[in-house]
């Protein structure tokens, strides 16, 4: 099924194929004529690409095609350029079989309301023909990702000639690496050529997918080591000890660092609570966000915020964008780094914030997973206090937190749980699993 989450995605050719992607162009040509559209490395994205432009340039618009570039880079060039709309043809994270459609405002948030019209459109057919317009105008800008580069190099200072360990996981933050050396960055770049396969892995930057990258950060004494995903709009760190820095306590590092003047910061409520007492004593306001891009972009407009971030390690640098861009997070980690001296083992040592454990349960459908949703929360509401604002569960038990939450692009319940002890986390944890067992039976 195509979902229609913070983006739009599904399996290629069996559920979003050419004719998906025409009858989506023309759509989206209502919606403005100045148009940039890039694509990622996966081997289905040139083949909606082309789709896409067909439609868009049927529907008289004035289209620019960047190629094959990192997400960030489309969403900068839309939003640099001011142009009526961005499409960037990706599936994220999601393993090579899948595709679909990142969609940008002008303001460089993606969009969030008009994906429900949009989804509205395309069951009813799309655009009839007769309703299309004449031939628009097609330009193709090669130089996207090198203005990018442009834009961010004189921004940041990095002393000395760091050594990084870039893991690309074969996807479209592969050339992009010269950004780095730029800086006067030595690299040690693994997996970095995009292939259309992701050479056969999901290209997410999970601890179980990065055991090349801890061991060579460890091996040649870098400074540090960074993983991205496969459109490159997070990223995912490694200290100096060869240990995945967790989402919440990178977070944490940024607003350190950013906090020197008072701001706003928007955090996913799945991230940690004890980041509200950190950013809080740096003399920030935190804002808790439901989870995604689009949330998270359009809270920090909202509330002008200087910074934003997720647990998955999704990085809002709003001084420059309200969008998440993983590479620009590294340059942020190569200033933090070279300019204090610290090592980042010694600075992920010094966070204290509660233990924490994620859960992902596959209920193998959406039909499943919302069902398995309603009966939890109708159980948890006879033992505990709900939270549901943000439409998840969220409940606490003294310091302890419980966030559940239905994922927006697969069948799954993210459930996180939190604690000072060890021993309660174990206790919340048994305590959800257990009710999940007894509830499947009424699956």
């Amino acid at each position: 099924m195509v979902t229609f989450g913070y983006d739009i995605r599904g399996i290629y050719r069996k559920e979003i194929g050419e004719n998906f992607a025409f009858e989506l162009g023309s759509i989206l040509s209502t919606y403005g004529k100045r148009v940039a559209v890039g694509y990622d490395c996966r081997t289905s994205s040139i083949h909606l690409h082309n789709s896409l432009v067909n439609a868009l340039l049927e529907g008289g618009c004035k289209v620019v095609t960047i190629g094959m570039i990192p997400n960030p880079v489309c969403y900068f060039y839309t939003f640099h350029k001011k142009l009526d709309f961005g499409v960037y043809i990706t599936a994220s994270h999601l393993p090579s079989e899948y595709n679909g459609f990142k969609l940008i405002r002008g303001d460089g948030t993606s969009f969030t309301s008009e994906l429900q019209q949009i989804r509205e459109a395309l069951q009813q057919g799309g655009r009839r023909m007769e309703e299309r317009v004449a031939q628009g105008s097609h330009e193709v800008d090669i130089m996207a990702d090198q203005e990018y580069i442009n834009h961010l190099i004189p921004k940041f200072k990095v002393l000395g000639k760091p050594l990084i360990v870039v893991d690309c996981m074969y996807g479209s933050s592969s050339n992009m690496l010269r950004i780095f050396e730029s800086l006067g960055c030595r690299l040690i770049a693994l997996r970095a050529k995009p292939l259309g396969d992701f050479g056969g892995i999901r290209p997410e930057p999970l601890e179980e997918n990065l055991t090349s990258l801890r061991e060579k950060v460890v091996k040649n004494q870098a400074l540090f080591g960074v993983a991205y995903d496969g459109d490159a709009d997070r990223a995912v760190f490694v200290d100096d000890l060869g240990r995945v820095v967790d989402g919440s306590k990178a977070i944490a590092i940024f607003c350190k660092y950013l906090l020197r003047r008072a701001g706003k910061v928007v955090i996913s409520i799945d991230s940690s609570i004890g980041l509200e007492k950190i950013i809080q004593d740096l003399g920030g306001e935190v804002i808790w966000s439901k989870v995604g891009h689009s949330n998270i972009e359009e809270s920090l407009v909202k509330h002008n915020a200087i910074f934003g971030g997720e647990q998955s390690s999704h990085f809002y640098f709003n001084d420059f964008y309200p969008f998440s861009d993983g590479i620009l997070a590294t340059l942020y980690m190569l200033e933090i780094l070279t300019t204090s001296r610290e090592r980042l083992s010694r600075i992920v040592d010094s966070i204290q914030l509660p233990a924490y454990q994620k859960i992902n349960l596959n209920l193998e459908n959406t039909e499943r997973r919302d069902k398995m949703f309603e009966l939890l929360k109708q159980r948890l509401a006879e033992k505990f206090e709900l939270n549901l604002e943000l439409g998840y569960i969220i409940f606490r038990v003294d310091e302890n937190r419980v966030v559940i939450r239905k994922s927006e692009t697969e069948p799954f319940l993210r459930i996180s749980v939190e604690s000072y002890e060890e021993t309660k986390l174990d206790e919340l944890k048994q305590l959800i699993m257990g009710q999940i067992e007894e509830l499947s039976k009424q699956l």
